[in-house]
């Protein structure tokens, strides 16, 4: 059985059974998202502290671990790249798990256990699933439509940069020696007598 455990293949699960309309595929279509959160966190946390992954399960964990490297973000990170050799331009994103992203996943660990029947029974609880899962799958399809799998990552001995990119998206045409340049809108962090710090905005 091939079943694939990218961030991108739950959601698609998710998606899957979502489509079916039926509330024990509900069920399902939660606990794949669940994992599916999970997973892209495994992947941002892996590229960034180049480790393999482990059998952490808690999502804020996860979160706060990748922000005590890379600073918090809420919203994308766009890398604008140019090709001199053919003129064009492609823009690489680093999206990371919102805030609210992780809340839902959170919440939706609340239905992942054996329920007694009166929560079944009330009034707007198979509804209250729905919406979390609905949000959820938008939340996370925006999150595994990035390239990359953090912001960009500077070595502190050299001006060598890291774009770690997510499996599969690697532009082809780039090859060693290739060369690319690129822009990225920056804020002023900090500026004194021995020069001024620079964040991607």
């Amino acid at each position: 059985m091939n079943y694939r455990v990218r961030s991108r293949d739950y959601l698609s699960r998710a998606k899957r059974e979502r489509s079916a309309n039926d509330t024990a595929r509900l069920f399902y279509s939660a606990l794949e998202l669940r994992a599916g959160v999970e997973a892209r966190l495994h992947e941002y946390r892996d590229a960034i502290r180049n480790t393999r992954r482990d059998n952490t399960w808690q999502v804020r964990l996860l979160k706060r671990d990748i922000e005590s490297v890379v600073e918090k973000r809420e919203k994308p990170v766009t890398i604008n790249f140019h090709d001199p050799e053919t003129g064009g331009s492609l823009p690489l994103r680093y999206v990371p798990v919102s805030d609210e992203l992780k809340s839902i996943a959170e919440r939706l660990g609340d239905y992942l256990h054996c329920l007694p029947g009166f929560k079944m029974r009330r009034p707007g609880f198979v509804a209250e699933l729905q919406s979390l899962v609905d949000r959820g799958i938008d939340l996370l399809s925006e999150a595994v439509s990035g390239e990359l799998l953090s912001p960009p990552m500077w070595k502190s001995d050299s001006l060598t940069g890291i774009f770690t990119f997510d499996e599969g998206k690697v532009p082809k045409s780039w090859k060693d020696g290739h060369e690319v340049a690129f822009d990225a809108k920056c804020v002023v962090v900090s500026n004194n007598d021995e020069g001024i710090t620079l964040k991607i905005a």
